[in-house]
């Protein structure tokens, strides 16, 4: 889906006054499951593949939209984009 040009350029913007993950507090699992919301899986799918309960995937959801400060899971997977955690996958 296509995000607005001003959209990606606003969360682009406030991503790069970081300059790493460790910037902001991610923890080694959290950025696991950032790079699996990035890859556009669901919460479910992300409890199998970590083999963690769902509620355990959610929470660490909850955090890292907290601690990017971002509103939404798409913000997120810009950021991790952006980042340089998940290279877009050019036959997507």
């Amino acid at each position: 889906m296509p995000f607005h040009p001003l959209v990606v350029r606003q969360l682009i913007t406030k991503a790069a006054r970081f300059k790493d993950v460790g910037d902001r507090g991610l923890t080694k699992r959290e950025v696991e499951v950032l790079r699996l919301v990035a890859k556009g899986m669901n919460t479910r799918a992300i409890a199998r593949v970590l083999t963690i309960e769902e509620g355990t995937a959610k929470l660490h959801i909850h955090n890292i939209l907290r601690k990017l400060d971002v509103s939404s899971r798409t913000g997120a997977a810009i950021w991790a984009v952006h980042m340089g955690l998940l290279v877009p996958d050019e036959n997507t």
